[in-house]
């Protein structure tokens, strides 16, 4: 599966994996719905993304052998990339190099990190949302 689909619901993008290796992602898009209350899910840039007033926060990818989640809080991103061996992080990146060793208690970290800071202002990313 490319990185970005031209799925235009969430749904649709997880028919386009592979039914053997759909579990593990699915098991991530719960984790979203279940942290992430009150956004919206939907589809930016060929990527599950998930949306509050109009502003993208984080969409993820599965890619052929890894998945990778996107944000604009950097600090959050670096805050737990520290926690785990597996991660490859880029600025705003966070990769697991094999769907196997996702870590879903860091995963569960990074989005209530993103998410519950009812301080943090995101940036509309322009072409995303």
């Amino acid at each position: 599966m490319e990185m970005k689909s031209k799925a235009a619901t969430v749904d649709e993008y997880f028919l386009e994996i592979p039914e053997k290796r759909v579990a593990l992602p699915a098991m991530v898009r719960a984790l979203c719905k279940e942290v992430l209350i009150g956004y919206e899910e939907h589809m930016a840039c060929g990527m599950p993304a998930y949306s509050r007033n109009g502003l993208v926060a984080l969409t993820f990818a599965i890619q052929k052998n890894q998945i990778s989640f996107y944000t604009l809080k950097e600090d959050a991103v670096h805050a737990n990339v520290a926690l785990s061996q597996g991660l490859e992080p880029g600025k705003p990146v966070v990769r697991f190099d094999r769907l196997e060793g996702i870590d879903f208690e860091l995963v569960r970290k990074l989005l209530v990190d993103v998410f519950t800071d009812e301080q943090a202002h995101f940036v509309k990313h322009p072409g995303i949302g």
